[in-house]
Order: C-alpha cells, then sequence, then structure tokens
C-alpha cells in the first residue's frame, strides 16, 4: 500500500491518521478516457492534476471504460482496458503517486446496462444453484460478473493503488443494498455508495467510531427473511442511533477491529461463521444472537441486548 494512503476496508488513513474523504473537498475526481475510442493522448489531463494539486487537494483518478456498451465476455475490449491502464499508470500513476488519493475503476449506476447473452445465462443457471433462496438472484449474478470484470481491471494497478468502485444507490431495501455490495462479492476493491445512508466501510465517519457490528449473511444462506430480520435489526439501531458497522461473514476476522458487540443472525450463521465468532470472543467482544441461542460463551440475546438501552 501506498505510504501516503492505506485503508484496512475500516477506513483510509493519510500518513497514519484517519482521513475521511469527500469529493470537491480534499479529493478531486479527475476524469480519464479509456473507453474503446479513446486515443490515449489524454490532453490536458497533466495540467488539470497539477492545478488540483496546487489547491492542496488529491487525486482521486476516474477511469472511464463505458462498461455499459460493452459485453463484459468479450476479451478484446478487456484487453485494450487493461492497456489504457498500462498507459495511465505510466503518465500519471506514477509521477502523481504522492499526491493520489485512489483509482476508481467504475462510477455508474448499480445495475449498468448489462448485455445479457447465451454464455452469461448458461452460467446463470449453474451458478444460482449456489444461491437458492436469494430474492431476484439475476441481479446478485450481475453484481458478481461485473465485480469479478471489476476485479481483473484493479489486478493491473500498481499495489500502491486503492481501487475503488463507485455505485449510485438503487432504491431497495437496506438488507438488501448491503448484500449486493459486501466484501463478499468487493474482496479487493474500496466500494462507495452515493445518496445513500448506509453505514458502509470505509466511507462513512460512523463506521469508524461503531461499537456494534452487525453481520451479513452470506450469500447462500440469504432469504426473503433473512433480509427482513436484518432490515428490523437496522432500523432499531438508527432509530436510537446507535452507531453502526456492517460486515460481511466472509470477512468477519479482518473488520470486526474496534467492535465490542456482533450481531449474528443464529438461522443464517454457516458453521465457518459460527467458527469465527468464536474467534471474536476470545478477542474479548460480547455477541448478540438474533435467533435462536448458538450456545457460544459470551453471548446474549438481542432481547436482552436492547432491554440495556442498547
Amino acid at each position: 500500500m501506498s505510504e501516503t494512503f492505506t485503508c484496512d476496508h475500516i477506513y483510509f488513513t493519510h500518513e497514519g491518521k484517519p482521513f475521511l474523504p469527500k469529493i470537491n473537498t480534499n479529493v478531486a475526481l479527475l476524469r480519464v478516457d479509456c473507453t474503446l475510442t479513446c486515443d490515449l493522448k489524454w490532453e490536458g489531463v497533466k495540467e488539470e492534476a497539477e492545478s488540483l494539486i496546487e489547491e492542496g487537494k488529491f487525486l482521486f483518478w476516474d477511469l472511464q471504460f463505458g462498461l455499459e456498451e460493452v459485453s463484459l465476455a468479450d476479451e478484446a475490449s478487456l484487453s485494450s482496458f487493461l492497456l489504457a491502464i498500462r498507459s495511465f499508470i505510466e503518465r500519471f500513476f506514477l509521477p502523481f503517486e504522492k499526491s493520489t488519493f485512489g483509482v476508481s475503476l467504475y462510477r455508474g449506476p448499480l445495475f449498468s446496462s448489462f448485455k445479457w447473452n447465451v454464455d452469461f445465462e448458461e452460467s446463470f443457471l449453474s451458478w444460482k444453484e449456489g444461491c437458492p433462496s436469494f430474492p431476484d438472484p439475476k441481479s446478485l449474478y450481475q453484481i458478481e460478473v461485473l465485480s469479478e470484470y471489476l476485479h481483473r481491471l484493479s489486478a493491473a494497478l500498481p499495489d500502491e493503488a486503492l481501487p475503488f468502485a463507485l455505485f449510485e444507490a438503487e432504491e431497495m431495501s437496506t438488507a438488501r443494498l448491503a448484500q449486493l455490495v459486501s466484501r463478499e462479492h468487493f474482496p479487493y476493491l474500496y466500494v462507495g455508495l452515493n445518496n445513500h445512508t448506509l453505514p458502509f466501510s470505509p466511507f462513512c465517519e460512523e463506521t469508524e467510531k461503531a461499537r456494534v457490528g452487525v453481520t451479513l449473511p452470506l450469500h447462500a444462506n440469504c432469504s426473503e427473511e433473512s433480509m427482513t430480520a436484518v432490515d428490523e435489526i437496522l432500523k432499531e439501531l438508527k432509530q436510537k442511533k446507535v452507531p453502526f458497522r456492517l460486515v460481511a461473514e466472509s470477512h468477519l476476522t479482518e473488520c470486526w477491529d474496534g467492535l465490542d458487540e456482533l450481531v449474528l443472525f443464529s438461522k443464517f450463521l454457516s458453521m465457518q461463521g459460527k467458527r469465527k465468532a468464536l474467534g471474536f470472543t476470545a478477542a474479548g467482544g460480547q455477541l448478540v444472537i438474533q435467533g435462536e441461542s448458538l450456545q457460544l460463551p459470551e453471548e446474549i440475546m438481542w432481547d436482552e441486548f436492547r432491554g440495556r438501552g442498547i
């Protein structure tokens, strides 16, 4: 990671101190055309970068590939995009690395104009068997395909670059939105949401202060019932103005730093998640169980927890 900016998926740091990025305040989006029709000359970009740095802003490179215009199954398009990234690194990232906050590989709707084809259909029919109860599994699959594509793009970036995907929030329940953009999909990208109050690390100041974590079930264990349970917990925490952090069960161990209590949904918890929960108690944390008791040490039930006044 860069010596200037780092991130542990909980919060960003700048030279070792917590840093909350705010577009047009301390960081500036600098658009770079990487579409298939681009000649990669990028006239004026260097001068714009220098001007923004003089204004005291850090650079947030916005690489625009126009993914809504291409098929994510087209390897030729991917090769062109990887060439553009290599050129971007040489022309801009390396010369401006010390003033760079991060690199956005996607900025747009959560569900872009996904070009469905026969290959995707065949793959989807096989894939959805692993998520038998997930509401509208095709939407989850589309996010899965996009995330894999973005991870292939991010692999071309230097280790020092923080890679991002920035989404416009869609109208849906908080729990469903959280599942779609969780680290189970995006383990190597930092995800940001525009126009939504979801306390989602690492773009939200609330998550840094949170002492309560709410565990999102694995996609394979998700259903309408699980999402309703999560939504009810989130609604009560918000009403009582309790800072909390959403954590994906798939990455529970990496994301519980700073948490004192961890809310688990026993009916939708995997065996691996249960073992991770034991690790949380061994580290001094307390488990808050929604549903039937897991018979684990240091656990209390949700009703008891809320009875304390949370």
